[in-house]
């Protein structure tokens, strides 16, 4: 999706872009995703203060793997973003803007706004993506899935650095 800088600046309209994005770049060096539809993306850009302001809304459907019992779950990312263009650079004398409003400084007319809406994508995305809250994970010592079955092993487990502190309470 490409935003032209010199056709907004001037204009006290908005412009409104629809694209959709592959992001099949961020799936295959993604470990928890292990799909991904098209990323549905519409923005509004219009020129204000001498900035050009772009809200974004993104939707994308994902199958994650949960970081619990590694099954693959669909998980629906629907979030909104805004960044702040231009073709100025900020004089030395001026006070920062507001961490909100940073300006990113470019240098060409046209932005391709891909790039910042992947950003978006990868900090939406969970750290440890869980397929429910209530997930019991995967038995340590046999491996099965604790949502799907229950588990038949009967052994403790010990750590066996803490053996010699087994019988010491019995006592």
């Amino acid at each position: 999706m490409l935003i032209h800088l010199r056709e907004l600046y001037g204009k006290q309209e908005k412009v409104h872009l629809a694209d959709k994005i592959d992001i099949s770049d961020i799936v295959d060096n993604h470990l928890s995703i292990s799909k991904s539809g098209l990323v549905h993306t519409e923005a509004d850009a219009i020129y204000e203060a001498g900035n050009v302001r772009v809200n974004a809304h993104v939707h994308v459907d994902l199958e994650l793997i949960c970081s619990r019992c590694l099954a693959a779950f669909e998980e629906p990312l629907d979030f909104s973003y805004t960044e702040l263009f231009s073709n100025e650079t900020p004089k030395e004398d001026e006070e920062p803007a507001d961490i909100d409003d940073t300006v990113n400084v470019v240098t060409e007319d046209k932005i391709s706004l891909d790039p910042y809406t992947k950003e978006h994508i990868l900090l939406e995305l969970p750290m440890f993506p869980l397929c429910s809250e209530h997930c019991k994970g995967l038995c340590p010592a046999c491996g099965v899935n604790l949502n799907e079955e229950a588990c038949n092993c009967t052994e403790e487990l010990t750590d066996p650095r803490w053996s010699g502190l087994k019988g010491f309470l019995s006592k």
